[in-house]
């Protein structure tokens, strides 16, 4: 695993004592900390659609959903848990839609894991994002492109913080959790996990060492 962030570095060494735990414990009250961390400017509209979807999507009674980004955090934040996103290329739905030689098997987004454990830190491939939500010729009813794409991001986020937060590389049956989504199902203006995901999802919080954002230097 490459460690480019020195954010990143500093998150899981916060993180270790709750994973440490070995028993499940009822979700804590608090905040879920999201850092987004964009390679390239974002549309307003794009990631105001991306953080208002991310909170819906998320079933995670008792954790407050927390966005900041990484170039404007301010000192002090603190949160129980923590997920650092990085955004690669510009996540416009204007952008050209590139070609890949295999689109159905090049990820949209990976968490990173190192020695089978899953790590709090996330990036996402906005080029793919884009391409399978054009692919897929849908568009949300009485919406513009900009929030589509803000909603598709988040369903792929959505589906990473799953990982993180199951702390599971296996995937669910059908719904959000699933191994892979359609542009059709990035889209839609339904989307969700199934119950037994969100339910795995819940069970695996436990309370944790709070710790606070900084802003760091980003260099790649």
């Amino acid at each position: 695993m490459r460690v480019e962030n020195n954010l990143l570095a500093f998150v899981l060494i916060a993180a270790i004592p709750s994973w440490a735990d070995s028993a499940a414990a009822p979700a804590p009250e608090g905040r879920l900390g999201v850092i987004a961390d964009f390679a390239q400017d974002v549309p307003l509209s794009v990631e105001a659609s991306l953080r208002e979807e991310l909170v819906r999507l998320l079933p995670l009674d008792g954790l407050e959903i927390e966005w900041r980004r990484l170039d404007r955090g301010p000192v002090g934040d603190v949160f129980v848990r923590l997920v650092v996103v990085r955004f690669r290329g510009r996540c416009s739905p204007f952008e050209p839609v590139g070609r890949f030689r295999d689109a159905n098997h090049t990820a949209m987004a990976f968490t990173h894991v190192s020695e089978g454990r899953v790590l709090p830190y996330i990036e996402v491939d906005c080029a793919r994002v884009l391409q399978a939500v054009a692919e897929s010729r849908w568009r949300l009813p009485h919406s513009g492109p900009l929030v589509a794409m803000g909603r598709a991001l988040a369903r792929v986020v959505a589906h990473e913080i799953y990982h993180v937060i199951a702390e599971t590389l296996e995937h669910g049956r059908d719904g959000l959790a699933k191994a892979a989504l359609s542009g059709k199902e990035l889209t839609t203006p339904s989307a969700q996990f199934e119950p037994e995901d969100a339910a795995r999802m819940r069970t695996r919080l436990r309370p944790a060492v709070a710790f606070s954002f900084r802003a760091a230097n980003t260099s790649r």
